[in-house]
This record gives C-alpha cells, sequence and structure tokens, in this order.
C-alpha cells in the first residue's frame, strides 16, 4: 500500500464457477470502503460502505430479480435513519431508526404506494397514536399505545368517515366505559 492510501486494492472473491461472490477493500484486514457481495448467477445481492469494518452509511439488498429488497442507513454498524423494506419492487414499510432502535413514525404502505398504517415508536416500543387507513384514504382507526400495549380510546370509522365504534384501554385490556359516579353532596 502506498503512503497515505488507506484502502488497499481491491479484493474479489469468487464462487467455485468463477462468478463473483464479492469485491472488497481491507484496512488493517478489515473491511473498509465498497462492498459489493453477489448471487451465482452474477446479480448484486448487497451494496454497501464499510468503515474498519463497521458498515457506514447506506446499504441495500437486492432480490435476485434485481429489485430492492431493503435499503438501510448504518452509523458504526448500528441502524441510524430510516429503513425501508421492499416487496415486488414497491415500499411497504418505512421503519425509523435512533442508534438501533426504532424511534418514530413508522409508515405502512400498500402494492400502490398508499398509506395503510401509521405507527409511533419511543424507545423500541409502540408509543403513541397508531393510525390506520382505507384505500380511499380515509381513517379506518385511531388507536393509542403506551409502552407496546393499546391505552386510552380506539375510535373505528366507516368508509365515509363515520364513527362505527368507540372503545377504551387501559394498559392492553379493553374496558367498559363507567358511568359518571354520582358525587355525593
Amino acid at each position: 500500500m502506498a503512503p497515505g492510501n488507506d484502502i488497499a486494492p481491491e479484493h474479489v472473491d469468487l464462487y467455485d464457477s468463477g462468478a463473483i461472490r464479492a469485491k472488497f477493500h481491507l484496512k488493517d484486514g478489515k473491511l473498509h470502503g465498497p462492498y459489493l457481495a453477489c448471487n451465482p448467477d452474477g446479480s448484486t445481492m448487497m451494496r454497501a460502505t464499510f468503515q474498519d469494518g463497521a458498515l457506514e452509511g447506506e446499504a441495500v439488498m437486492f432480490a435476485p430479480d434485481g429489485s430492492i429488497v431493503q435499503q438501510s442507513t448504518f452509523h458504526a454498524a448500528v441502524l441510524n435513519g430510516v429503513t425501508t423494506i421492499y416487496e415486488g419492487g414497491a415500499a411497504k414499510m418505512r421503519l425509523p431508526y435512533k442508534n438501533g432502535t426504532l424511534e418514530g413514525e413508522a409508515i405502512f404502505l400498500d402494492g400502490e404506494g398508499r398509506t395503510v398504517r401509521k405507527t409511533t415508536y419511543v424507545g423500541g416500543a409502540l408509543n403513541g397514536p397508531w393510525t390506520e387507513f382505507y384505500a380511499n384514504g380515509r381513517v379506518r382507526e385511531t388507536s393509542h399505545y403506551q409502552k407496546n400495549q393499546l391505552h386510552g380510546e380506539t375510535v373505528r370509522y366507516d368508509e365515509q368517515g363515520k364513527v362505527k365504534e368507540r372503545l377504551r384501554f387501559e394498559k392492553g385490556v379493553q374496558v367498559k366505559d363507567q358511568p359518571p359516579s354520582k358525587s355525593k353532596r
């Protein structure tokens, strides 16, 4: 390695067939720089970047047909940022990560790219609003979660937006609404 050049020449790992299994660089024996992993047929399986042996930046996983399966962002090998999961080439989930933990609003999509659900995570647990949508974009259901359990009011709507049902939950258990107590004077 030349002085001042901290990335070694590209390494190429081959399958027995001679097809490329992976292309990568090493620095002090650790993956460093662009990384490409391939399927035995030569199609790309993964494209990523490493820094001192740890995933750094965007990593993309591909299906054998070349469509994206997952797109994530890493910092020091820990998920940081939005991870998008794809199915049949279409985004199905957008999951927010902070320091490897789900944190923020997660969005779930149908095959047409319409939002079907939004959920909120705090510290890796469902905490906050949960909203489901009809294909027409109207709200189907609103709920609230606290530490992965339904907590508070759940409201279900018909496709025209009229309330169909109201339910109340406390720590994941459905409770009946109590009539207001009569105070003694």
